[in-house]
């Protein structure tokens, strides 16, 4: 239930990006407002997925298919002459252009914001950690092992193991 909450929610603001219904987007061409829609999809549901931890798919799927306009994926198969089916399927092709790049872009910007993350902060954890291990947590654990009458561990070296 939650996770169609959420599903929803993410359908309902790509079409209000999509369909211009806020004077932010409203000034943009259509192709625009469904890349910017599409981008959005992919951040957010690459962000909801890693949470959850489930696949992409089960958010962007859902939620691209509000910005498929109607017109743009029948229409095509139901046209008369060569000439309008073939402007009708081009329609399509550049509306399906611009939700899997829009969609992809998101998806790539959050997993290069997570890489840059770790890679920023990793070392700069490490060596605080190994700090607080070392100044604060083996200290605490002999203290501990000594109120319990646990004789500390001693390694193959005859060093106290600290942990």
């Amino acid at each position: 239930p939650r996770r169609l909450l959420s599903v929803v929610v993410l359908g309902a603001l790509a079409v209000v990006i999509a369909q211009g219904f806020t004077p932010l987007f409203a000034q943009l061409s259509r192709h625009a407002r469904t890349v910017v829609a599409a981008v959005a999809i992919g951040v957010l549901g690459t962000l909801l997925a890693a949470r959850r931890r489930t696949p992409v798919a089960i958010w962007t799927v859902p939620a691209i298919l509000p910005l498929l306009p109607t017109p743009a994926t029948l229409l095509p198969l139901l046209a008369e002459t060569e000439a309008a089916r073939d402007a009708l399927q081009g329609q399509a092709f550049e509306t399906a252009f611009a939700i899997g790049v829009g969609v992809a872009t998101g998806s790539i910007a959050v997993a290069t914001a997570r890489r840059s993350r770790e890679r920023a902060l990793t070392p700069v954890v490490g060596a605080v950690s190994g700090g607080l291990r070392r100044r604060v947590v083996g200290p605490a654990r002999r203290r501990s092992r000594r109120r319990r009458g646990k004789p500390d561990e001693v390694g193959a070296t005859g060093r106290r193991w600290t942990g």
